[in-house]
């Protein structure tokens, strides 16, 4: 059917992921995959986390089947994805386990970067949700959703693109206004006719949290009717804060195991003289500073890493062996603080996790800044000294980058600035590529407030930069202070070619905005260097003078052999070319007749240095319209036509 979305509301610790976790096991998974991903209330900064671990989680339910079957969605995603496989790989590395490597695609400008992104995870969605075997996403904490998990899920649930697609999400309804971003989400899906079911779970009422009680003493409701009210004026009936109670009661001996009547009583009397917090954090708090103070200061570094930690990471930033590590984490499992995430293939432990995020606020609320300073900074050390060099493509690149710009007071050297201002470049790079472009506005200037504290930075750094932050405030609709940026990046750029790919940028941009006047005057600076004079406007004696010369480069040559001469080697005429395929578009919007002078140009050159990118816009422009359609030489302008085509495929 039609891609739906249920919503589960309620206080924290009423039990909406837990009503979720109940309805999971009523799916079968030969017939349907689900899968789930937690937005992190302390690492809301990365780019759609909870879809990519949620999608990940996918790919290695997947790799879990069979052969034949693991085969066979191989063939389906590569034919989904076509020749943009790297996209994907880039934000799911689990999906190179099932494609493998996949080539490098076109670089493309910023608008056109987002519509590809999108329609290649579309694409891939499609592939797993079918009528043979729907999809179910469920993402937890909404209420902390993150710009461009917002934006992926408007963009996909819109539309009748998706079928067979079901989106549970769980969210605190007491932390969100009708002003919210994500009740405003809500509010458009429903305008645009998009099937929304809510669920409200409300606390556990006196009777039932009676019955709970009566459950954990096995015992009858009546016999501890008392005992359960005392509970409830507490926790006022929910399900977690009432576990962690009768848990902080069992420590303080208000409830104990008589081993002569062999069963569980209560003290009353001690139940309410015990300091016993109406807040959940709190109570917590109380519960963790009783635990050895070894663990706690092992909990603070977990708690510093994220709701989800490995152990390899808590046993580098902690300085013990693997043996202490596992002795602590077990302390913490035994008082219910954390629990393990089992891996997928071998049921072996892959990694912790908080038993609940209220855990992990309580412990960084017990952790001095100066602490959290330090742990992050080694957390994102160890990080950024894993794996390969090139930061872009790291999966852990927004991790590495918010741990280390958290502790920044504490980086000092100039070779630690200078890699702290190649990870924020890096990961605004990989931010404006998964579309999340206020996030990746923040990084980039986070990287050019560090590099004003550089007494000396390399050549090119300062400009590449602001060439990125440019694309991003454009990005977000800052375009005079995008302008702005552009110009400096120029301005600080000495080499001719690194310039003309600044140009490239700002072409785009002033074609973005429809300012194709500007465009078009930007690119005529830009090609003057490379020895290229255009004119203002529409100049038909040099358009005359042009066709001669390609009258006459083409003699003797027949038109579909062009496509065999040798590729343009000169740097210069192929940035000059480039420059040109850019701004074409702007020259029609201008006039048709000066896109048509300006490809003759590119034509011209082609003929004499040979064929490189871009250069099929000018023959197509200069073949099948003017030759073809205005001078009516139709099968000239057929044989450039086909010429194109060979020249793109090539």
């Amino acid at each position: 059917g039609l891609e739906e979305v249920i919503l589960i509301g309620g206080y924290s610790g009423v039990g909406k992921s837990r009503l979720v976790d109940e309805f999971e096991k009523t799916i079968d998974h030969q017939q349907a995959y689900f899968i789930s991903g937690k937005i992190d209330q302390f690492r809301r900064d990365i780019p759609l986390s909870p879809l990519l671990s949620a999608f990940n989680q996918l790919i290695r339910k997947v790799l879990s089947e069979s052969e034949e079957r693991i085969e066979n969605w191989k063939t389906k995603v590569l034919e989904a994805v076509g020749s943009n496989g790297k996209i994907i790989n880039d934000v799911l590395p689990e999906m190179k386990l099932l494609i493998g490597e996949q080539p490098p695609v076109a670089e493309l400008p910023p608008v056109e970067t987002t519509n590809r992104f999108n329609q290649v995870f579309t694409n891939l969605i499609k592939v797993f949700a079918n009528k043979e075997q729907p999809l179910c996403l469920f993402l937890d904490d909404l209420q902390w959703i993150d710009s461009a998990t917002r934006q992926w899920i408007e963009t996909h649930i819109i539309g009748d693109e998706l079928n067979n697609f079901m989106l549970i999400g769980a969210y605190r309804d007491n932390e969100v206004s009708a002003s919210h971003p994500m009740m405003m989400m809500l509010d458009r899906l429903k305008k645009n006719q998009v099937k929304i079911t809510t669920i409200h779970l409300e606390p556990l009422d006196q009777p039932t949290l009676n019955h709970l009680v009566a459950d954990v003493l096995a015992t009858q409701p009546e016999q501890c009717g008392d005992f359960s009210d005392l509970i409830y004026s507490k926790t006022h009936g929910n399900p977690f804060f009432s576990k962690q109670c009768l848990l902080s009661l069992n420590e303080n001996k208000a409830i104990y195991f008589d081993p002569e009547r062999l069963k569980w009583q209560y003290d009353l009397t001690k139940s309410k003289e015990a300091s016993i917090s109406e807040n959940v954090v709190e109570l917590m708090s109380l519960q963790i500073k009783k635990i050895p103070g070894t663990v706690q200061d092992m909990l603070k570094v977990a708690a510093c890493i994220g709701n989800e930690f490995s152990l390899e990471l808590i046993q580098h930033i902690h300085e013990s062996s693997s043996e202490s590590i596992i002795e602590l984490i077990s302390i913490a499992v035994h008082h219910g603080l954390i629990t393990p995430i089992i891996v997928w293939d071998n049921n072996e432990i892959a990694s912790y996790r908080f038993l609940h995020d209220r855990v992990q606020q309580a412990v960084l609320d017990m952790t001095d800044k100066p602490d959290k300073m330090k742990i992050r900074l080694l957390a994102g050390k160890y990080l950024l000294s894993s794996g390969g060099t090139d930061l872009e493509h790291k999966d852990e690149i927004f991790t590495i980058a918010d741990h280390l710009n958290y502790a920044s007071k504490l980086i000092s050297g100039s070779a630690e600035k200078i890699s702290l201002i190649d990870v924020n470049h890096a990961a605004s790079m990989r931010a404006k590529n998964s579309n999340a472009y206020e996030l990746a506005l923040r990084y980039i200037k986070q990287a050019m407030h560090l590099i004003q504290d550089l007494q000396s930075e390399p050549s090119d750094m300062r400009g590449k930069l602001l060439l990125q932050l440019a694309e991003c405030e454009h990005l977000c609709g800052n375009n005079e202070f995008a302008e702005n940026c552009f110009d400096q990046a120029i301005a600080l750029t000495e080499d001719k070619l690194d310039k003309g790919k600044i140009y490239i940028r700002k072409i785009h941009f002033y074609s973005n905005l429809r300012k194709f006047e500007e465009a078009y005057e930007t690119g005529r600076k830009a090609v003057r260097p490379f020895g290229i004079r255009l004119p203002r406007k529409f100049s038909p004696p040099q358009f005359a003078a042009d066709l001669v010369i390609n009258r006459t480069l083409t003699i003797g040559k027949k038109i579909p052999d062009l496509v065999n001469m040798e590729e343009m080697t000169d740097e210069n005429k192929k940035m000059a070319i480039l420059l040109m395929a850019t701004f074409a578009r702007a020259a029609y919007q201008i006039k048709p007749q000066l896109c048509i002078a300006v490809c003759a140009k590119m034509v011209s050159i082609c003929l004499r240095y040979g064929n490189t990118d871009g250069g099929f816009i000018g023959y197509l422009a200069f073949g099948p319209i003017f030759i073809g359609a205005i001078l009516n030489k139709k099968e000239v302008g057929f044989k450039f036509g086909q010429l194109t085509l060979a020249l793109v495929e090539k």
